[in-house]
C-alpha cells in the first residue's frame, strides 16, 4: 500500500518497545483492558465505514503523490487489521502476552495517532475529514488503554480487603 502506511509501521515499532517496557501479561494486568479494547474495536469498524464512505482511500495516497487505492483493497486491508484485533483480544482475556502487543497498537495508532491524524487531515481541508469523527471517539479509549497498559499490576480492591481481614 506503499508509503502512506509508514506511520503504521512506526506505530508498530512504538507498540513494541511499550508492550516490552511495560510487561502486560507478565503481571496481572488490569480488568478494564479487555472491554476497553473491544469497545476500541467497534469503532474501529464504524471508522473504517466512515472512511469508506468519504473515499478515505483516495485522501491518503494522494498526500503522498500515489495513485488512489482500489476500494476493495483498502477495505480488505482494514478488515485483516480488524480480524487481528479480535484475535487479540480473546487473547487478551485468556491473558496471553502476546495479545497485549496488538493492544499497544490499538492505543497508540488507532487511538491517539489516529486522532491526531486525521484532526491534523481536518485542518489541513479547513473542515471535515473522512474518519475524523470516529477517530476522535477513539481517542479516550487510545488514552484509557494506555493509563491501564502502564499499571499491570492491578489487584481487585475486594481481594485486598479480603486478604486484610484474614
Amino acid at each position: 500500500m506503499g508509503p502512506a502506511v509508514i506511520f503504521l509501521n512506526i506505530g508498530l515499532i512504538l507498540s513494541l518497545l511499550a508492550w516490552l517496557a511495560t510487561g502486560v501479561g507478565q503481571t496481572q494486568p488490569h480488568r478494564l483492558i479487555g472491554p476497553l479494547f473491544l469497545a476500541s474495536i467497534a469503532v474501529q469498524v464504524l471508522h473504517l465505514v466512515e472512511e469508506y464512505g468519504g473515499r478515505f482511500y483516495e485522501l491518503l495516497p494522494a498526500l503522498f503523490d500515489q495513485y488512489p487505492w482500489q476500494p476493495q483493497r483498502f477495505v480488505v486491508f482494514n478488515l485483516i487489521w480488524i480480524g487481528i484485533f479480535l484475535v487479540a483480544a480473546v487473547g487478551v482475556f485468556k491473558r496471553i502476552r502476546l495479545a497485549y502487543l496488538a493492544v499497544w497498537f490499538m492505543a497508540l495508532v488507532g487511538g491517539v495517532g489516529n486522532a491526531i491524524f486525521h484532526t491534523w487531515l481536518a485542518i489541513q481541508n479547513a473542515g471535515y475529514a473522512p474518519g475524523v469523527a470516529t477517530a476522535l471517539i477513539n481517542l479516550p479509549l487510545g488514552i484509557a488503554l494506555v493509563y491501564f497498559l502502564c499499571q499491570p499490576t492491578w489487584q481487585d480492591p475486594s481481594s485486598r480487603r479480603r486478604r486484610a481481614t484474614q
